[in-house]
């Protein structure tokens, strides 16, 4: 979904599909009253965890200003590679970063941790 979508879903009445698992919103300026909608389709894996995403490798955040942190517990997903943060927090970096030292004291040393100039707001040395 994208912005240009918007306007036709405030003249009708639109419905996600129950049988939704995966979801993509970019630059849609939903407002809060779809989180709602959203967060109670029944197959749709939103909660951020190790359980939920076993097989993550990639992970892509991207202008989520509101956006606190990314869970601890993704650092027990193994198969984690790469973690790509743009227009984001500060506070994001710093838990990407929580996510990267968990992973290399189990013994991976595979992910990999990118971000913008914008989210580095701070002398934190990812790469």
């Amino acid at each position: 979904m994208n912005s240009e979508c918007i306007p036709r879903f405030q003249k009708i009445r639109f419905r996600f599909p129950a049988s939704l698992k995966r979801l993509t919103l970019q630059g849609c300026h939903l407002p809060w009253s779809w989180m709602f909608r959203i967060q109670s389709l029944p197959d749709l894996e939103w909660e951020a965890s190790s359980i939920n995403f076993p097989c993550l490798k990639r992970l892509f955040l991207v202008d989520c200003h509101l956006l606190e942190g990314i869970p601890l517990e993704m650092s027990e997903i193994s198969t984690l590679e790469h973690i790509q943060i743009k227009s984001c927090d500060i506070s994001v970096i710093k838990s990407a970063d929580k996510i990267r030292k968990e992973q290399r004291a189990d013994g991976n040393y595979d992910l990999k941790i990118r971000a913008d100039r914008q989210s580095l707001a701070s002398q934190i040395h990812l790469f």
